[in-house]
């Protein structure tokens, strides 16, 4: 979970896709990363939700609401999140996550101003192919911010491809800040722009194959601990360690991500496809 730094509104780069198909083959495992944006949803589901079982719960400050889906596939399992986001300022409403694996688990997480109160649903024997809100074995849990974090927007790590393809990069030593809550500690993360990468690029768009060499800009992404200097992990679509973007300024579009994962080790998920919004008139 993300938090940004204010609530000022955000810088707001036209993003011209709504989904992108990333790819990663490492020996004989294969794995595939989708996200979907949906933009200017109507502020007004929000109103439909059911309420937080505790805190009061953050709600759009405008007329609209984005909704980012993360599905990711490795080895036979899938799991897949669900992000409603306030367009205005990064703040995370809602997020849903479901894995899809051998071992059904849904959790539904409502953003409060005082913390985060998280709904964890687990099927009993047979419910499995039942809809989550029939599952019959559901725990509840509100984790509180530290008081450090009172004044923080809080958004959420699904946001990231949403949130650095709307700042318009400038080029190399340009940044972006945000603080994630993780096991109860703030941590800071800060997104920094190193260098210019002549990058073979090889993806589908609607309008045909793009392959060849592309200009992209690599940001890193470094964890320190809140008001200190110690370094802190952090998961990313499920990496760690020296997670990277390259990013495609024009398009404002990651085109590679690369991070590490358990038992995998470094992995670079490759863009393969993308679906493109269409022109506003």
């Amino acid at each position: 979970m993300i938090l940004l730094a204010a609530a000022a509104p955000l810088a707001a780069a036209e993003l011209t896709w709504t989904q992108a198909d990333y790819k990663a083959r490492k020996l004989f495992l294969t794995a595939r990363l989708s996200v979907r944006l949906e933009q200017d949803q109507s502020a007004s589901i929000a109103a439909d939700w059911p309420a937080a079982f505790q805190g009061e719960a953050i709600m759009p400050a405008g007329d609209a609401l984005t909704l980012i889906t993360l599905r990711s596939e490795l080895g036979g399992s899938a799991k897949e999140t669900r992000l409603y986001l306030d367009p205005l300022n990064g703040a995370a409403l809602r997020r849903q996550k479901r894995d899809l694996g051998s071992s059904p688990d849904f959790k539904d997480l409502r953003f409060t101003r005082a913390g985060i109160a998280r709904l964890r649903a687990e099927p009993l024997d047979g419910q499995e192919e039942l809809d989550p809100s029939s599952w019959g074995q559901v725990r509840r849990q509100f984790r509180a911010f530290p008081s450090n974090a009172t004044t923080l927007t809080i958004s959420d790590t699904a946001a990231l491809p949403f949130l650095l393809g709307r700042h318009d990069w400038s080029g190399p030593r340009d940044s972006l800040e945000f603080f994630i809550f993780e096991d109860g500690n703030i941590v800071r993360i800060t997104a920094t722009a190193r260098q210019w990468l002549d990058t073979e690029v090889d993806y589908r768009t609607p309008a045909g194959k793009l392959r060849g060499q592309e200009k992209l800009l690599e940001i890193s992404l470094s964890p320190t601990a809140y008001g200190d200097t110690t370094e802190a992990e952090i998961d990313l679509f499920g990496l760690s360690g020296d997670v990277r973007m390259l990013i495609d300024t024009k398009r404002h579009l990651p085109v590679e991500i690369l991070g590490s994962v358990d038992y995998f080790g470094d992995v670079r998920f490759a863009l393969k496809r993308i679906l493109e919004a269409p022109a506003k008139s």
